[in-house]
């Protein structure tokens, strides 16, 4: 978040999700991204890693709009 500006102050919440691919049977974790809610607006920073928290994408959703990232609304 530091590279995009963006302060510890800045940031309301974050939370870590498994993202998952296989069937109801066996499921595997291939990856994770973290959700940042800030106070400045509605919406999400996302940030998309591997499973060695490598970022592989990051993005804006909703009303927040960071220069130089694609917001998906």
């Amino acid at each position: 978040m530091a590279q995009l500006g963006i302060t510890p102050a800045q940031i309301k919440r974050t939370v870590f999700i498994d993202v998952i691919e296989g069937t109801r049977n066996s499921t595997t974790v291939v990856g994770y991204e973290a959700w940042v809610d800030l106070n400045s607006c509605q919406g999400t920073v996302v940030a998309k890693m591997s499973l060695q928290c490598d970022v592989e994408e990051i993005y804006s959703r909703g009303e927040c709009k960071i220069s130089n990232l694609k917001n998906d609304h």
